[in-house]
This record gives C-alpha cells, sequence and structure tokens, in this order.
C-alpha cells in the first residue's frame, strides 16, 4: 500500500520497491532517468499558468491540490486553480470553473476519457481559457512512466507558453 500525493513520495516509494524486492540497481536507474528529465523539464521556460485540471464528467471533478496530479502541474511551474490546500477531487461546475479563472482547462483522458465533443461542450458555455485535451496517465500514474510523462510535460508546456 502506498500513498503517493507528490513526485517525491513516488520516488521514495520506488527507491523502496527498490530495496524490497532485491533491485536497488534498477531502482537506481530509474531514478536517475526521472533527475534527468525532470531537469528537461525544468529547463523549459515560459510564463506561469493558472490551470484548471478535469477528471470527470457528470458531475465536473477537477484535481486539487493534494494529489499527484497538482505536483505534475507545479513541477510545469504552473498553478492549479483550485484554491483549497487539503483539496483531492472537488467537484466543479460552469459558474465554479468561471469563478476560477483558469488560463487553461486541461481535460484528462482518464479516468473519464474526455473527447473533443466534450471540449466543445465546455467552450460553448465557458469563454475565456483554453481547453485542451491532455493524457492523464502523464500527469497521474508513477512509477516507471515519469520519465516518459516528464518529456511530454515539458513538450505540453512549450506548446502552450510559446509566444
Amino acid at each position: 500500500m502506498s500513498d503517493i500525493y507528490g513526485l517525491d513520495d513516488a520516488l521514495s516509494m520506488i527507491h523502496s520497491f527498490g530495496l524490497m524486492l532485491g533491485k536497488q540497481g534498477e531502482s537506481a536507474l530509474l531514478l536517475d532517468q526521472i533527475e534527468k528529465s525532470k531537469e528537461r523539464l525544468f529547463a523549459t521556460t515560459g510564463s506561469k499558468k493558472k490551470v484548471l485540471y478535469l477528471i470527470w464528467r457528470e458531475p465536473f471533478m477537477a484535481a486539487g491540490r493534494n494529489t499527484f496530479i497538482n505536483s505534475m502541474i507545479e513541477l510545469m511551474g504552473w498553478e492549479n486553480s483550485i484554491l483549497e490546500e487539503n483539496s483531492r477531487y472537488p467537484e466543479v461546475n460552469d459558474n465554479s470553473i468561471a469563478d476560477l479563472k483558469p488560463d487553461l482547462i486541461l481535460l484528462s483522458s482518464e479516468p473519464f476519457p474526455f473527447k473533443e465533443e466534450h471540449a466543445e461542450e465546455l467552450r460553448s458555455h465557458i469563454s475565456g481559457p483554453e481547453i485542451v485535451l491532455v493524457d492523464g496517465e502523464s500527469f497521474s500514474w508513477y512509477g516507471s512512466r515519469i520519465p516518459h510523462a516528464m518529456d511530454y510535460l515539458s513538450n505540453l508546456k512549450l506548446k502552450f507558453n510559446l509566444p
């Protein structure tokens, strides 16, 4: 059992699993890969974005601050629109989304598989923020997928920070 709320928790878990399974060498290699991919993410510059990350529809649910998803958003140098410090997955609606004033609304591919039709529906109700479909695995799956996730996040950050 593990409670992963941030990247440090995930790194600690990888190290612990390496020790428990007698695979310290493999876990050390993975941790090194993650560190290098994290450096690439940090090297990607740009402006801070205020982000609302939706994970579910009917009702809309957002990733709050006390989640691994939030830690990935913060690694990008962006800010979660959900302000409550201990929030996990609060419900939001059209009115509360407008009140949060995000620059970007990210629609995750999982657990709810948002599609372009859902983005269009949101665009018809909410004006202002850019609404983008994103790879949910890159924001929420910790472990051996983290190096891939860092590369994905670097590319996403570049896409939305270029003039």
